[in-house]
């Protein structure tokens, strides 16, 4: 008779001889997506599947896939600092209108009309733009993001 073993080793033994340690580290994004990506983000994109080391997003509309698509080598190097070692390849978005979510908090925000988008949202964004090296393209980015949450804000109000 052998000595008991406790269910962590086995589930460690099994996990190595089927060779899904990478898929489990590939698999955590699940956990960090937010921290990631913003909580503004994650209410209209969300990791759906994993094929191999590709990362569909599923996005609320074709808006944010648009933006998202812009950003996807920063969204690509954020996500893979997380995951040292088995990391993605790439990001590939579909449309998913199912992700509607509950508004945000009213308190949150500036009365409908009224609203702008935080400072910190602002500052993020431009960051994210930095990768961008022609300063027109930035600017009218940064301009048509920001009308886009304005809207987007007025239509959750």
């Amino acid at each position: 008779m052998r000595k008991p073993q406790s269910i962590g080793s086995l589930l460690d033994g099994l996990i190595a001889r089927k060779e899904w340690t990478h898929k489990f580290k590939l698999h955590q994004v699940f956990l960090f997506w937010t921290d990631v990506v913003g909580e503004d983000v994650a209410r209209w994109a969300k990791p759906s599947i994993i094929r191999g080391r590709i990362l569909w997003i599923s996005v609320i509309d074709s808006v944010w896939m648009q933006q998202l698509y812009m950003q996807k080598i920063l969204l690509l190097e954020k996500l893979n600092e997380r995951l040292p070692g088995s990391g993605f390849t790439d990001l590939r978005f579909q449309v998913d209108s199912q992700l509607a979510s509950t508004p945000p908090d009213p308190e949150k925000f500036a009365r409908k009309g009224n609203w702008e988008p935080s400072q910190e949202e602002q500052e993020a964004f431009r960051k994210a733009l930095d990768t961008i090296p022609d300063p027109e393209i930035r600017e009218s980015l940064f301009k048509y993001w920001h009308k886009v949450k304005k809207v987007r804000r007025n239509q959750r109000n």
